[in-house]
């Protein structure tokens, strides 16, 4: 029988954008993950202080009628039977209460969780663009999320601290590269993973569905409720605080007549994923990124960046990896070497 536990990860958000009139591609998946905190309800374990009910044995003083044999009111030191409330004390039993406490006992793990990890989210899609005067383009994109991530036990949980620290796509074309400020990656927020856990020795099995990311806007039900499309709706969220709508994306453009210079996209995104990931080794935790996306441009410096365009999830080529690290690394020194810690 497999062992499912719950844990809870709090990490950065990430984005996982593309220019253009996308249906995807902007992975950003939201902070939603946090409800997951609900999985803490295994405390109802807490019923067992109906143990408790072993106090009718006080019942037994009914064998204080014996008094009435006065033949032998010695017989009466049956009553010292009554000293049978002492199995009252059986009330010590709810000491098992602490039992509560005994959610750490899920730290039973054999795989330690705790430490100073690095992560990289890949995001992989097939595209296909019409642009203006070129016809019809098709490339394939590539999305990568770096983060320090500190992880902790807490109980059956385990809670992981994540700040982004870089973020880059190749577009797969000449004709639209992209990059992402400074401001972009420090507006990013912290988001709330949950991951089921399911032991299956010598690995563990980490499951989240629908974990959602959202940037550029604020929903009250991020995974449900649709994104904005107007920039003047009270839903976009300015997010880099730059006074423009959305988030903003520098983008360059090589289309001679069309699109040649710099230019910017402001954005509203979310992603949804499926999270699959399992334990390789003491230091290494990976497996398949199923996401979905769409993005909306709010506006942009040039209408070539506006053109439509069809985006597919490659979900073969996406993914998502935890690499163990020391306590030295600092954001500066996870994206300095992420090539070396990620064998890219």
């Amino acid at each position: 029988m497999k062992k499912l536990l719950s844990i809870t990860v709090i990490l950065a958000l990430f984005a996982f954008v593309s220019c253009g009139g996308d249906s995807g591609d902007s992975g950003n998946t939201g902070d939603t993950g946090n409800t997951g905190n609900t999985g803490n309800t295994g405390d109802t374990a807490d019923t067992g202080d109906t143990a408790d009910t072993g106090d009718t044995g006080n019942t037994g003083d009914t064998a204080d009628t014996g008094d009435t044999a006065d033949t032998g009111d010695t017989g009466n030191t049956g009553d010292t039977a009554d000293t049978g409330d002492t199995a009252d004390t059986g009330d010590t039993g709810d000491t098992a209460d602490t039992g509560d406490t005994g959610n750490t006992g899920d730290t039973g793990y054999t795989y330690d969780f705790s430490g100073t990890w690095a992560l990289k989210v890949q995001t992989t899609s097939n595209t296909t663009t019409t642009l203006p005067v070129i016809g019809e383009q098709h490339s394939t994109s590539v999305t990568q999320s770096i983060a320090l991530v500190q992880m902790s036990l807490d109980g059956a949980d385990v809670k992981a601290e994540a700040t982004v620290c870089h973020v880059e796509v190749n577009t797969g074309s000449n004709l639209l590269t992209m990059s992402f400020s400074d401001t972009y990656i420090a507006s990013l927020v912290p988001a709330t993973y949950l991951f089921k856990v399911t032991e299956a020795s010598p690995n563990y099995n980490l499951v989240m569905d629908d974990f959602v990311d959202v940037t550029g806007a604020k929903l009250d039900n991020p995974l449900t409720d649709t994104m904005p499309v107007d920039k003047n709706d009270a839903k976009v969220w300015d997010q880099d605080n730059d006074t423009n709508p959305g988030i903003r994306i520098d983008c360059e453009g090589n289309i001679p007549l069309v699109f040649d210079g710099e230019g910017t996209l402001d954005v509203a995104a979310r992603n949804i994923a499926d999270i699959n990931i399992t334990t390789v080794d003491a230091n290494k935790i990976t497996g398949p990124f199923v996401w979905q996306g769409e993005q909306v441009i709010l506006q942009a410096s040039n209408n070539a960046l506006t053109t439509e365009k069809t985006t597919i999830p490659d979900h073969a080529n996406s993914s998502y990896t935890l690499v163990r690290i020391d306590g030295t690394y600092d954001c500066a020194k996870v994206k300095a070497e992420k090539d070396t810690l990620f064998g890219n």
